[in-house]
This record gives C-alpha cells, structure tokens and sequence, in this order.
C-alpha cells in the first residue's frame, strides 16, 4: 500500500475509531497524523523523531498505536539503518 493511501486510511480510522469528544482528542488525533506523515517521507524512525524532536520510541509506541487501530503493518521494517 503507498503512503498516500496509508494516510487516508489511518486518517479516516482515526476520525470514525477514536470518539471526538472535544479538542484535545483532535489535537492527539492531528499529531498522531502528522506523526505518521513524517515517518512516512523520512528515511525511518530515528530521522523521523528528530525532525519532530521528540524520542525515537514515542515515533515507534504511535506508529504500532496507529496499527493496532487499523488492524494491519503501516510499513514495511527492517533491521538494517
């Protein structure tokens, strides 16, 4: 699945999974999106977690948040860098 189409998807799972009850869920909402945009245009999780300066391991715990919501792997991991 390409990335554009992951982001619709997790967008439109977000939106309908997670109840909106007020600001704050749409704020944890918008930056579990913009999350997963930025890892999808950066080289991987680490480069991801410095363009938006927080740790390597909140990038990692919202990424499998969002997969554990969509029900599948959001993208393909290596081991290797």
């Amino acid at each position: 699945m390409n990335n554009w189409n992951n982001l619709k998807k997790v967008w439109n799972n977000l939106y309908f999974i997670i109840p909106n009850c007020g600001l704050n869920n749409m704020q944890n909402k918008l930056e579990m999106l913009r999350i997963f945009k930025v890892v999808a245009e950066s080289a991987n999780f680490k480069d991801a977690s410095v363009r938006l300066g927080i740790s390597a391991q909140s990038v990692t715990r919202a990424i499998k948040e969002l997969e554990v919501i969509l029900g599948e792997p959001l993208f393909y991991r290596s081991t290797r860098n």
